[in-house]
């Protein structure tokens, strides 16, 4: 199994398409202190959980 320590962008496309909203949570927080595009930003800020949302929103804070 991959774990956050494993990030790479095509473990966190496949994490943030999980029925799992925690699953797509954690590829939210694996995000956090690397630089990521828009695009994963985006695809956990319209989740339709409300946690998976909130981590994202998390990891926008001071970004342009």
């Amino acid at each position: 199994m991959e774990t956050a320590n494993d990030f790479n962008f095509e473990t966190i496309e496949k994490w943030l398409k999980d029925r799992d909203w925690q699953v797509r949570e954690a590829a939210m927080k694996a995000c956090e202190g690397k630089y990521v595009s828009f695009k994963i930003f985006e695809k956990g800020l319209n989740d339709s959980n409300r946690a998976v949302r909130r981590a994202a929103a998390k990891l926008n804070i001071g970004r342009d």
